[in-house]
């Protein structure tokens, strides 16, 4: 993979430490015709985690894996609704020539189910782009592979840094905003 971005952000860490909130947080950060992405939030139903669905940057939602979807795919207990996400996702990865900044939480278990999803991070972390992603703490080849590249900067979310991390990123994307050329083209 050769990666040409200088401004790859990857914030890893447990589950339920914050990482979403960060994402959703960052988002309220910038003009939203600067960015495009998407952010994963719970299904619950009666206090249950009953599946997950998927909140693009641009209106679009839909169900990303639940408990009682009928598909091949299943992560646990949850059942991934793979066309679906594509049909959401895809879209709107396809607007990354007219943004700065990409916000993906996240490049997970689920999402890499879809071969179309991968392909689409591989070809974005290509691109003269600012991007800030969640992945999982555990090891997955795909993801082991983004992050071996010297271009991306790993941070680890903890209850301890969690609150600072958003003042961090935003200006280390403010100040590459105002000191780079990252243009909405490629």
């Amino acid at each position: 993979m050769k990666f040409l971005n200088k401004s790859i952000f990857l914030i890893t860490g447990k589950p339920g430490i914050g990482k979403t909130t960060l994402i959703k947080k960052l988002a309220l950060c910038f003009d939203l015709k600067d960015i495009c992405g998407f952010y994963t939030e719970e299904i619950r139903e009666k206090n249950e985690r009953v599946g997950f669905k998927i909140i693009t940057l641009n209106n679009g939602e839909g169900i990303l894996a639940h408990i009682n979807f009928p598909s091949p795919y299943k992560i646990s207990k949850y059942y991934v609704n793979i066309q679906r996400f594509e049909k959401l996702i895809i879209p709107e990865l396809n607007l990354v020539n007219k943004r700065k900044i990409i916000l993906i939480d996240e490049i997970g278990k689920m999402e890499l189910f879809s071969k179309n999803f991968k392909e689409k991070i591989v070809e974005i972390f290509q691109l003269n782009k600012i991007i800030i992603a969640t992945i999982p703490i555990s090891k997955i080849e795909f993801i082991e592979n983004l992050k071996a590249s010297p271009k991306v900067k790993i941070y680890e979310t903890t209850f301890e840094n969690r609150n600072q991390l958003l003042k961090i990123l935003k200006e280390e994307i403010t100040n590459l905003l105002i000191n780079s050329d990252y243009s909405c083209g490629s």
